[in-house]
């Protein structure tokens, strides 16, 4: 086997309602000036300077890396460290068996006990249990203890690169997140037009259809129709009849064949030029937006609303400058 191209994407994950509300701005304006920052579903801090959200939305080659770090509470009474979140693909095993491993060897005496009160209920709760005092019988500080734990490898807190790279057309692009955003939009305006367009072509094939239907049940038609029934040998001759005796399609022809003679009646066909008249109305309405590029863009900015309304949410992760 043959490998011919390799290529890596890492793409940190994003608020929902802050991607849609970004969205919408650069339909109205490509060049609005946005800054997105990663939002971390752990729920952990994001380490990240305004410059550094910037170059990830702005520039395809950038050398930003998604640095994640653990929230805390100290309880400086019982000497308690508690973390209530993690980074991202960590898990809280990962970080006692690291830890674990580090008392071990010396590095971290200061800890008496690690406790994992994980739970479905009460979400996530890791208790770093402290000594009241190091070997010396100096009184430990939690503030320290947190500060190694940050920087020896527990896995409280990593750093993730950061890149966009997509295949467009067989070919490789690295992208920013704006670039991203854009060509995401271009598409959806393509999904949009297809879509309106189908709508359309069902609206008027049922508009056919139902044009003869209110043709039919004029009362001059209806004796007509069941006569041209009477003297039919089969339904394909029936069919071959009704396009003959009314100059209609083959689909009309079709449906009237299948409509049983209890809809021929007044109070069915004021019910079709309803019908009729509502498909008209919808007919012209997409037809309108389908000539507006405006029109267009607000069915996604629509969407975009609706989608917030549906799945929106707050951002979990806090910024730290």
């Amino acid at each position: 086997m043959n490998i011919i191209d390799g290529f890596a994407s890492n793409v940190p994950p994003f608020n929902f309602t802050e991607v849609c509300e970004a969205v919408i701005k650069l339909i109205d304006d490509p060049h609005a000036k946005i800054v997105l920052y990663p939002d971390l579903p752990t729920g952990a801090d994001l380490i990240m300077t305004k410059k550094s959200a910037k170059e990830i939305f702005e520039k395809p080659e950038h050398d930003v890396k998604v640095k994640m770090m653990s929230k805390v509470n100290i309880d400086y009474l019982a000497n308690i460290i508690t973390f209530t979140s993690i980074p991202m693909q960590v898990t809280t095993n990962m970080i006692v068996n690291d830890i674990n491993k580090l008392r071990l060897s010396g590095s971290l005496d200061e800890i008496s006990t690690v406790n994992d009160r994980t739970t479905d209920q009460d979400g996530l709760i890791l208790e770093i249990i402290l000594k009241d005092k190091d070997n010396k019988g100096n009184p430990i500080n939690p503030d320290v203890v947190l500060e190694k734990l940050y920087k020896l490898r527990t896995n409280l807190k990593k750093s993730n690169g950061c890149s966009i790279t997509l295949i467009d057309n067989f070919v490789s692009h690295d992208y920013s997140l704006r670039d991203f955003l854009l060509t995401w939009i271009d598409y959806r305006r393509d999904m949009v037009i297809a879509s309106l367009n189908n709508k359309l072509a069902n609206l008027l094939e049922k508009q056919h259809i139902n044009d003869i239907k209110v043709f039919l049940c004029k009362s001059n038609n209806i004796e007509k129709t069941l006569s041209i029934a009477k003297k039919a040998k089969n339904i394909d001759d029936y069919r071959a009849a009704l396009m003959k005796a009314y100059n209609i399609t083959s689909l009309q022809a079709k449906v009237i064949a299948a409509m049983p003679t209890s809809a021929f009646n007044e109070d069915s066909r004021q019910a079709f030029i309803k019908d009729g008249e509502k498909m008209a109305e919808e007919i012209k309405r997409l037809e309108k937006t389908l000539e507006s590029d405006t029109k267009v863009d607000k069915v996604i900015v629509k969407e975009m609303e609706e989608g917030i309304k549906k799945w929106g949410r707050e951002r979990v992760s806090r910024v730290v400058d």
